[in-house]
């Protein structure tokens, strides 16, 4: 029975997504609603539709109000409040853009509605920095910068197609899996609610992209993701009393493994321009996957290397994850630095290799040219004095025409 049902979750929702965006796409070229790829970040060369995020955010609050129990998720009102937040902040950017600080303010509210109304937060710091339980404040004061962190993160990843769905697809697969071992029923549900609806969606969203998520679907995946990764890391807290045996030691070590690359990717980019003097929410085209495009892949492989390599620092923080939270933490944080390094070296050999490739092909392309001007002008020139003779001899066919013209000539 528990199968069918979440069998029946991810069927509605995926469905749902799947027939619900060919009719937003519809809408959208009737009037004229695009992503416009005119600015230099942008990779897609062609005007696409960017509300994507509605039929994913219908698809989550149907499935909710059909499939949770009531009374199994006491804080859903708070939840869905939070997200129809984001939803409307998200949607008046895709259509007719925001300031960043609009923007900003909406997602404090929403972090603020989870964290105070909904008591949904942090509450220790696992030994990071030395410190361990904190008071409410300072809790809700660090839950707020988590939401706001994942938010942003899963919104600046949104750059090519299907890397963003594909992240969040598998980080709620992954926590679906978890939730499943703890036995927490509505927990489970949300988990496949989110994953039906970006599995519906990426059907849309692969190479040639038919539609974007834009902020609506970012910004809410980004929210739904960091609730369950809150919740996920608290009920797992290692407790004397009330919690002896978590289900998953290093909880926040786990949740940086199925966060890394949009969690690395915003801390990574967010770094560099603030070194370089530059507003930190200023776009530039210096992500990571700006980057696997620089090599000549695909948007698709671009997305399913930076997946893989996820999944791989999944694997590595569940399969260590009895090594502690704080060395789990730094273990990971090295081991992402070195990536990005290599990486950054490849990158750079790369391109001095192309750029030395195309200036040997301007070099030949410029001497074939010369070596082909100079007998084309010579052969020009025999050709226009061939003509010169041949139209000289036609005009004066005779000698005594030629001696008349001749005399005409006044001589100086």
């Amino acid at each position: 029975m528990y199968i069918t049902t979440l069998l029946s979750i991810f069927v509605c929702s995926t469905g749902l997504v799947f027939f619900a965006i060919p009719k937003i796409i519809k809408v959208a070229t009737l009037k004229h609603l695009f992503d416009d790829p005119s600015e230099d970040r942008k990779v897609h060369s062609t005007k696409t539709p960017n509300l994507g995020g509605i039929a994913i955010f219908i698809a989550i609050v149907l499935n909710l109000c059909l499939f949770i129990p009531f009374g199994s998720m006491p804080y859903i009102n708070f939840l869905l409040a939070a997200s129809f937040i984001l939803f409307t902040i998200g949607l008046k950017d895709d259509l007719v853009g925001l300031g960043p600080l609009v923007k900003f303010a909406a997602q404090i509210l929403a972090a603020l509605i989870i964290t105070y109304l909904a008591d949904i937060r942090l509450t220790s710091f696992y030994g990071l920095f030395g410190m361990h339980e904190v008071s409410k404040p300072l809790s809700i004061l660090i839950s707020v910068f988590a939401i706001l962190l994942v938010v942003n993160a899963f919104n600046l990843i949104d750059g090519i197609d299907t890397l963003a769905g594909s992240i969040g697809l598998l980080v709620s697969g992954v926590m679906a899996v978890f939730f499943i071992q703890m036995h927490e029923t509505s927990l489970t549900y949300l988990c496949i609610t989110l994953a039906g609806a970006l599995a519906g969606f990426l059907w849309h969203n692969k190479t040639p992209a038919k539609i974007f998520m834009g902020d609506t679907g970012s910004l809410l995946i980004g929210f739904i993701v960091s609730v369950l990764c809150i919740k996920f890391v608290e009920l797992n807290k290692l407790d004397a009393i009330t919690n002896p045996r978590p289900y998953f030691h290093s909880a926040p070590s786990l949740v940086c493994g199925m966060l890394i690359i949009p969690l690395f990717d915003t801390l990574r980019v967010f770094t560099l321009r603030i070194l370089k003097g530059k507003s930190p929410f200023n776009a530039d085209r210096n992500h990571i996957h700006h980057r696997l495009l620089d090599f000549n892949l695909t948007h698709i492989q671009s997305s399913l290397i930076l997946v893989g390599i996820n999944i791989g620092f999944i694997g590595l923080t569940y399969y260590f994850q009895n090594m502690g939270v704080v060395e789990m933490i730094i273990f990971v944080s090295l081991i992402a630095l070195t990536i990005n390094i290599i990486s950054w070296h490849f990158a750079n050999s790369f391109k001095e290799a192309t750029q030395s490739s195309q200036s040997k092909m301007e070099e030949n392309y410029v001497h074939d040219a010369e070596f082909k001007i100079v007998p084309l002008e010579l052969k020009l020139k025999d050709l226009r004095s061939k003509y010169e003779v041949e139209k000289f001899a036609n005009e004066y066919s005779s000698l005594d025409l030629m001696e008349e013209e001749v005399k005409k000539v006044e001589l100086p």
